[in-house]
């Protein structure tokens, strides 16, 4: 007969005993497990998807939008040269995602902006013909742009589950511009899906004041601006024209928090970092007295009049929020804008196996 010394077991004996305590907080209800002493394990197992349910989404990167608005960031650069040396030119088009064109209005300036561009842009391509110069970036460039974006989406959607308390989620990239995410134990998918495939595009657009609403919905907007629409208490969409390109985007952003406006109703509060102060601050100081909107994923959520310099880098999201959409809102913002749009390809809600 196999004979044991006393302490081996009553080390096994205690062992078992600690083995038990640490575990039964996951056969207890949560009422009972805040009913236990204060020095007693009250932590959990977290249990994966296929152990308590919940859903599992796949998201698909739009790459073409992201090409889209490196191109606008490439016709801004190429403007801003060509104005810089005092060349003239005309028709600058965006050819989606292919590139930008235009044509140079003097044939003897053709050799110089060939020159000033190849000079400027290493990363694009140039090609002229009969004074049209036709710019699209370098294959190499473009898969570096794409592989920065889905890259830069995974780490956003990571901060945006954590933010939304998510125990143990899983996400990953998939393919070349997929990411997969599963939530385990999610209480409620729809508010998920709002929060991780919102793109949250936070920009300010000056409102173009040298025409009329009216006289751009009949005839279109000015060149350099676009007709937007601006979201009434009423649900209803109200047209109006601003400038095409943002006075200042939300890249700078430091904080956003949900609060209350001064009338009492949801708003969001949202703060710039330094960079990002000092440019507000000349935006505001050079256009008192104009209107500025608030433009947020395309839809402006307000254009108030600047009734005086913006000096501490902060300002107000106002709308027909909830309290709950509100947080929500802030919540996208503070983890920042996706690089470009989402959008859900496959859906499944997992129950317990």
């Amino acid at each position: 007969m196999i004979k044991f010394q006393w302490w081996k077991i009553v080390f096994i004996y205690a062992t078992c005993l600690i083995g038990l305590v640490v575990a039964l907080p996951n056969a207890l209800t949560p009422d009972q497990r805040d009913a236990l002493p204060s020095w007693f394990p009250k932590k959990t197992v977290n249990l994966g998807l296929d152990l308590q349910g919940g859903s599992h989404l796949v998201l698909e990167v739009d790459l073409d939008t992201a090409i889209r608005r490196s191109y606008d960031n490439l016709e801004d650069e190429v403007r801003s040269l060509l104005r810089k040396e005092g060349f003239h030119y005309r028709d600058m088009l965006s050819k989606g995602i292919n590139g930008i064109s235009f044509l140079a209005f003097k044939p003897d300036e053709v050799a110089a902006i060939k020159t000033l561009l190849g000079t400027n842009l290493r990363e694009a391509q140039i090609s002229e013909e009969n004074g049209t110069f036709s710019i699209a970036l370098t294959p190499e460039r473009l898969t570096e742009m794409q592989v920065h974006a889905v890259d830069q989406t995974l780490e956003i959607l990571r901060m945006r589950v954590d933010e939304f308390g998510v125990a143990e989620p899983v996400i990953q990239r998939e393919g070349v511009n997929r990411v997969i995410i599963e939530l385990p134990g999610i209480e409620d998918p729809a508010r998920a899906k709002g929060i991780i495939g919102r793109t949250a595009q936070l920009n300010f657009h000056m409102v173009d004041e040298s025409t009329s609403v009216e006289e751009a919905l009949r005839v279109g907007a000015p060149a350099g601006s676009a007709i937007f629409y601006e979201q009434a208490p009423e649900g209803q969409e109200l047209p109006i024209v601003l400038r095409k390109r943002p006075a200042i985007s939300g890249e700078n952003l430091a904080q956003a928090r949900s609060g209350f406006d001064q009338h009492g109703s949801p708003a969001v509060n949202i703060t710039f970092d330094n960079r990002g102060t000092l440019k507000f601050a000349d935006l505001t100081r050079e256009n008192v007295g104009k209107r500025m909107a608030i433009v947020l994923d395309g839809v402006v959520y307000s254009a108030p009049v600047l009734r005086e310099p913006i000096l501490g880098g902060s300002a107000e999201i106002t709308g027909s929020f909830t309290v709950k959409e509100a947080e929500d809102l802030a919540m996208v913002l503070r983890s920042g804008a996706l690089p470009a749009p989402v959008k859900i390809v496959e859906e499944r809600t997992v129950g317990p196996s």
